[in-house]
C-alpha cells in the first residue's frame, strides 16, 4: 500500500511538471501579446500557384498534340489510323495491345472490322495501324504501333484506346488476319 502511494505521488509530480504553464488574466484586465515590429504581412499561396512556380509550363511549340483519335481527313479513307505525313520525324514506339478481334456485320457481302483495344505509352502518343495487302498465301499482316514527337513533354500515364478499323476492300477470297505477328482470325469475302 505504501508503495502504491509513493508511485501515485511520483506520477502526480511528473505529470504536473510536464503540464504547460498557464497565465491567467484577472477580471477587468486585457491580455497582451507580443508584437513583431517591421513584420511584413503574410502572403497566401494557393496550391495551383505553388505548382506553377515550381513546375513552369513549357512555352507552347505551336504543334498540336495528337492523341489516338483519327485526324479529320485521314490519308487512307479505309483506315483512319494510317500513317500521316510528318510521321517520319516522330519516334516509333510500341503499344500494349489487350484485344484484337475481327467482327462481322451481316450483309451481302459481309462487312468486317478489326477491333483493337489497349494502351498507348502516354497521351502524347498517336496510334498507327498499317494494313498490308494480302500476300501470296492470303495473309493480311497488320502492324499496330504508336508515334510521338520526341520534343513533346507529356505526363507519364498510360492512355487507353478502343478503336474500330474497317477490313473492307479485299478481293474475293479467304484471308488470315495477323496483328503484330499474332494470328487473329480468318475471314472470307
Amino acid at each position: 500500500m505504501k508503495k502504491n502511494k509513493r508511485l501515485i505521488l511520483i506520477l502526480a509530480i511528473a505529470i504536473s511538471a510536464c503540464a504547460s504553464e498557464k497565465t491567467f488574466v484577472e477580471e477587468g484586465q486585457t491580455a497582451s501579446y507580443p508584437s513583431y515590429p517591421d513584420s511584413a504581412p503574410l502572403s497566401v499561396m494557393t496550391t495551383e500557384t505553388a505548382l506553377s512556380e515550381a513546375f513552369p509550363s513549357p512555352a507552347p511549340s505551336g504543334k498540336p498534340v495528337q492523341t489516338y483519335l483519327p485526324p479529320a481527313e485521314p490519308a487512307d479513307p479505309s483506315n483512319p489510323f494510317a500513317p500521316l505525313p510528318g510521321d517520319e520525324a516522330r519516334v516509333k514506339d510500341n503499344i500494349q495491345l489487350t484485344l484484337a478481334e475481327v467482327t462481322t456485320a451481316k450483309g451481302v457481302p459481309p462487312s468486317y472490322s478489326l477491333i483493337l483495344k489497349g494502351f498507348l505509352p502516354t497521351p502524347c502518343h498517336a496510334l498507327r495501324v498499317v494494313k498490308s495487302p494480302p500476300n501470296a498465301t492470303n495473309e493480311v499482316n497488320i502492324a499496330v504501333y504508336s508515334v510521338v514527337d520526341p520534343q513533346s513533354i507529356c505526363s507519364q500515364v498510360l492512355n487507353p484506346f478502343d478503336v474500330n478499323v474497317p477490313m473492307d476492300l479485299l478481293p474475293p477470297g479467304t484471308y488470315a488476319i495477323w496483328v503484330n505477328g499474332q494470328w487473329v482470325a480468318e475471314i472470307q469475302f
